[in-house]
């Protein structure tokens, strides 16, 4: 898949404005790159319409790994949301 553009967020702009920023970079196939202190620490892009058997495999696996792990505990989701 080919992208259109690049996009520079924050960590803390991605983090308040997730879902504006996933559906915008979905719709225009544009490429995320999340910074912490102006260094990328990860990228997302749109996946394409077009999925091959592995990837639609590992996406199916991953839901299932989620449905095994049950809920998190109160330890962890204190963490997580402290972040």
């Amino acid at each position: 898949m080919i992208t259109t553009s690049t996009r520079m967020v924050g960590v803390r702009q991605f983090r308040q404005n997730l879902t504006k920023l996933t559906e915008r970079a979905r719709l225009k196939k544009e490429r995320l790159v999340v910074l912490r202190k102006n260094i990328p620490i990860f990228e997302i892009l749109p996946i394409a319409k077009v999925v091959d058997k592995d990837t639609s495999f590992q996406i199916a696996s991953g839901k299932d790994i989620l449905k095994e792990l049950g809920p998190i505990s109160q330890s962890d989701y204190a963490y997580y949301e402290n972040l």
